[in-house]
């Protein structure tokens, strides 16, 4: 892009086979600064079977549904979200909504809890973090019933998505100068090119650059065929750790390597960053 002029960005979201709500990022890289751009796109995919009913495209039985996927994005500790998933009872009889395989920090209520024929009603869906040990992206499932039924059917499920981080709002700007300041080595990290099945290694530093101690709570990658090591996870203010990522190029599904790598730490500016991981495959 030449000094004053504009450019575009593109971008084409591949639907299909992916009905639902959907958040991705996009990674800009430039000789501009900062270099790194995070660029976000979100909305949801509609089936094309949808015609029928724009409002309730999702079938379980006579219940119909807005979505199966319901994405709460940033879910802080000890600070109850809720989202809800509009629903309607498309059928001649009452239908009695119940749930199943529920996890422990979610909480699922069906309002009404029987619907009328053509009745529209709501699945409020509250989420919990602090009962639940994990940190960042995270997905769970619960199972949608109907009262009198002897078994739920594995077909009537509802995902949950969301990203655990803890909340730094109430921090002073005093404690914010004390707490811990993460500095990574770099922001992408490219594999190069890959030849064969043998495993490739690279290395990531991990410095603390406040006065207070720096934990990473969680690492986690977007991809089973990159694992990570951590030399450890607590970093002393001034210090470095080297968080070690191995690819294992037997597993690759095709030619190219896109994927990110997630760090959720206690620091309050960078609770939670991201890392490219590129490479080839020969």
């Amino acid at each position: 892009v030449m000094p004053g002029k504009t450019g575009t960005i593109s971008v084409t979201y591949n639907a299909e086979g992916a009905p639902g709500s959907f958040q991705k990022t996009i990674n800009v890289y430039s000789t501009a600064k900062p270099e790194k751009v995070v660029l976000s796109i979100k909305g949801t995919v509609i089936p094309s079977q949808s015609r029928e009913n724009p409002s309730y495209p999702y079938k379980m039985g006579d219940l119909h549904l807005s979505n199966t996927t319901l994405p709460f994005f940033d879910v802080y500790l000890d600070k109850p979200k809720t989202e809800k998933i509009p629903v309607i009872n498309e059928g001649k009889k009452l239908l009695s909504l119940a749930f199943d395989h529920v996890p422990r920090h979610l909480s699922v209520v069906a309002v009404p809890s029987v619907l009328k024929p053509k009745e529209k009603g709501e699945i409020v869906i509250t989420y919990r973090a602090e009962k639940v040990k994990d940190w960042g992206l995270r997905r769970d499932e619960f199972f949608v019933a109907f009262s009198g039924e002897n078994k739920f059917n594995p077909e009537y499920k509802i995902a949950v998505t969301a990203n655990i981080l803890e909340d730094f709002s109430d921090l002073s700007q005093e404690e914010l100068e004390k707490a811990p300041k993460l500095e990574l080595s770099q922001q992408k990290i490219d594999f190069g090119a890959v030849k064969g099945t043998d495993k490739v290694k690279r290395e990531l530093k991990v410095t603390n650059k406040g006065k207070k101690p720096l934990s990473i709570r969680k690492i986690q990658t977007d991809t089973d065929i990159v694992s990570v090591q951590a030399s450890s996870r607590t970093v002393a203010p001034g210090k470095s750790e080297t968080i070690t990522l191995t690819l294992d190029p037997s597993g690759i599904p095709g030619k190219m390597l896109n994927k990110l790598l997630s760090i959720v730490t206690n620091d309050p500016l960078n609770p939670f960053v991201s890392v490219r991981l590129v490479g080839t495959f020969e």
